[in-house]
């Protein structure tokens, strides 16, 4: 067979397709013509033809171009369907946080405006309490304690979801002052230890005999907070005849749960309880906010947890913003458990 020469033909991307198709048919074309130009020496009298017919190879190359031009749509389409879905990711993330933004500034606005009104109630209670308006009997005393208790436990909850909104918004500013524990962990006990008594719950200082303590770097204010949500807590879950213990040491070893970013040795205050306890199950969950753990021993003792669940979760944010970490080393239902800040 004779293939005559021709000038090689230079195809641009879009056109690879037609092209081909000429070289195809013109291939054809060549092959059909050299068979009838008489008999090839080369080729065996009995080898069958081979030659495929020109309108098969056009069908072929018809249906790979149209594969070619699905396959290329089908891609077009896809890339069009991830640029909607990433903008609509993209919305989505800046909604939240146009919602994350007006709730920190919702909740910081309506805290401000909370706390007047009942910080004027207190006040008014307390007058009332201390006869400045007229001699009180013994029920209407009882009514105004009840008055000044409550308003001060909303007034906690108040200043516990403020302090969140802060640091959610990162106006926070902390003290890093050296302090020693012992004065701090004194007052604590003082504001719980009434709560406590009226209870049944012994309230156990083991440091009490070591006034002075060990020393802290951090602020004062917010250490002593912590300390009191973890008493508070303690109390309020420990059945009447249980003990509540708070102690401190020094240590220069931390367990592998326990997180800090300051260098050691380190102080850590432990409080344990012999209260209700929590279950396995919200072991992992009890440093979120918002979250209060119940079960069966629970109702026992309280009817509904009292408070905002947002105790833990700020203590720990608190503790680490200072340096350090608030975890629970240990907790059973029935047993108790075992805070470290």
């Amino acid at each position: 067979m004779a293939w005559h020469a021709r000038t090689p033909r230079v195809c641009r991307p879009a056109h690879v397709g037609a092209a081909l198709e000429d070289a195809v048919g013109e291939m054809v074309t060549d092959s059909s013509t050299h068979h009838d130009d008489g008999p090839n020496p080369t080729r065996s009298a009995s080898a069958p033809d081979t030659a495929l017919p020109r309108h098969g190879l056009l069908d072929a190359l018809h249906r790979a171009r149209h594969d070619a031009d699905a396959a290329r749509a089908e891609a077009e389409r896809a890339q069009q369907l991830a640029a909607a879905a990433q903008h609509e990711a993209w919305l989505a993330q800046r909604a939240a946080e146009r919602a994350a933004s007006v709730k920190d500034e919702f909740l910081a606005a309506m805290s401000h405006e909370i706390r007047t009104p009942i910080n004027a109630q207190l006040g008014y209670a307390e007058l009332l309490a201390l006869g400045l308006a007229g001699p009180l009997t013994m029920a209407q005393r009882d009514y105004v304690a009840r008055m000044v208790a409550s308003g001060r436990h909303l007034l906690g909850l108040v200043n516990d979801l403020l302090d969140v909104a802060r640091l959610d918004a990162g106006d926070y500013v902390l003290a890093r002052d050296i302090l020693h524990t012992g004065s701090i962990i004194a007052a604590a006990v003082d504001l719980l230890r009434a709560q406590a008594e009226s209870r049944g719950v012994r309230l156990i200082d083991e440091g009490a005999d070591a006034p002075v303590g060990h020393p802290v770097v951090g602020d004062e204010h917010r250490v002593r907070q912590v300390l009191v949500h973890l008493l508070t807590n303690a109390v309020k879950f420990t059945p009447a005849g249980g003990h509540v213990s708070i102690r401190c040491a020094m240590t220069t070893t931390l367990p592998a749960h326990v997180t800090v970013t300051s260098a050691g040795p380190w102080t850590a205050v432990t409080v344990e309880d012999t209260g209700i306890g929590i279950a396995p199950e919200g072991h992992g969950r009890i440093f979120e906010a918002f979250v209060q753990m119940t079960h069966e021993a629970q109702s026992v003792y309280t009817a509904k947890p009292a408070g905002s669940g947002v105790g833990l979760a700020l203590g720990r944010r608190l503790a680490r913003l200072m340096g350090g970490d608030l975890t629970l080393d240990a907790s059973a239902v029935g047993v108790g458990s075992t805070f470290t800040l």
